[in-house]
């Protein structure tokens, strides 16, 4: 806002994967798995801001809440190998996480897969330098997009129980 160390708006990325179909007897291939979000937009008038992939636990699989996002249901370790920084935040292209080892480990093989994007800032629970009436943000498409060539994607390599090697590209499910 225009007054000294207050800010009116924080917000946070929710995206759902349906990854039932990789199945309990699976194994995920490390290292080579990618959270994607299109990007449509971006400002920072405070510097230093990154984006980080961490879980979300929202109520629903099919709709969001206000209370999904409450700090309560989110975890802000980080999923990815690196953050981007928002100099960096692609506006016409996917930015790309490579999912570490802790966020492989939370990719559902049976079930849904709740990963959500923020800032450093959200993350760290540390207000960043105010600037008056400064934006900081990441745009990018959801699930809502029209079209589906640009929604959130999550790409996971895995090898089934009786050998075979798969990749799959899943689309958001809220």
């Amino acid at each position: 806002t225009a007054t000294t160390d207050q800010y009116n708006l924080l917000r946070r990325m929710v995206t759902l994967f349906d990854t039932s179909s990789i199945g309990s007897g699976s194994t995920i291939t490390p290292g080579s798995n990618t959270y994607s979000l299109f990007g449509t937009g971006k400002a920072e008038e405070m510097t230093g801001t990154s984006i980080n992939v961490v879980v979300c636990a929202p109520t629903s699989n099919t709709a969001l809440a206000a209370s999904d996002y409450d700090i309560a249901k989110w975890t802000m370790t980080s999923q990815v190998t690196a953050v981007i920084t928002l100099a960096s935040w692609s506006t016409t292209a996917y930015n790309d996480f490579t999912l570490s080892a802790t966020g492989e480990g939370n990719i559902s093989k049976t079930g849904i897969t709740k990963f959500g994007a923020v800032t450093n800032w959200d993350q760290s629970n540390t207000a960043p330098t105010w600037v008056s009436s400064a934006v900081v943000q990441g745009q990018c498409n959801d699930a809502g997009a029209a079209g589906t060539g640009n929604d959130p994607k999550l790409v996971v390599i895995y090898t089934t129980a009786g050998g075979g090697t798969f990749k799959a590209l899943l689309g958001v499910g809220i």
